[in-house]
């Protein structure tokens, strides 16, 4: 696996009262500051309001089944949160659900910040994909700085809440790698059956 980077939680910082929310499509801008604020606001609705989000997996659904049967250059990668069987053992299924679900969604927002796919949640963590087919080092470029902000986003947009509501701090670990990747489909239905990738690099 490629390079990897380890958010480690901030300090109990007061929230910077953002007003915006709702998931942005890919190719939205990268402003580093809306990403924290936006964060903050749907993390303060999902714990104080039950907010629930929207699944993320539209857009990929679509790009791969546009792609079914071939070889795609991309850049894959794993996000997870630390310690989350921890928390299973610590805190109630309630806390840890809100964590988890929270923690997932807005890792899931930040990929798509930059032009990135969501391709499904695996537990308490993210595997995602950025296209590499016309220029595999833009693709990457867009990875690390993604993670870059999935790492501020953790310290700056989620903890400070989540310590507001007497909540552990997260944490999150961060693989990126970059290849070719096959794009398969389990079924005959063009429309609905499963799509996945395989290759190396997963």
């Amino acid at each position: 696996m490629g390079g990897r980077e380890a958010a480690r939680g901030g300090g109990s910082r007061g929230p910077r009262g953002a007003s915006t929310g709702g998931g942005a499509a890919a190719g939205a801008a990268t402003d580093a500051d809306s990403i924290v604020t936006s964060i903050q606001t749907r993390v303060w609705r999902s714990l104080k309001k039950g907010y629930t989000y929207e699944a993320p997996f539209d857009e990929s659904d679509a790009f791969l089944r546009s792609h079914v049967l071939e070889k795609v250059d991309m850049v894959v990668m794993y996000t997870d949160l630390v310690g989350s069987t921890a928390m299973t053992l610590e805190m109630s299924e309630e806390r840890v659900a809100a964590i988890i679900s929270s923690f997932v969604h807005e890792m899931s927002y930040v990929v798509r910040q930059y032009n990135g796919y969501v391709l499904k949640f695996v537990g308490d963590a993210v595997i995602a994909y950025f296209d590499g087919t016309n220029d595999m080092l833009m693709a990457a470029g867009r990875a690390v700085e993604c993670a870059k902000s999935m790492i501020r986003a953790v310290d700056e947009g989620i903890n400070p809440l989540l310590n507001q509501y007497d909540y552990p701090d997260l944490s999150a670990k961060i693989g990126i790698d970059c290849g070719k990747v096959l794009v398969v489909r389990y079924g005959s239905d063009a429309q609905r059956s499963y799509v996945d990738l395989m290759g190396p690099v997963l």
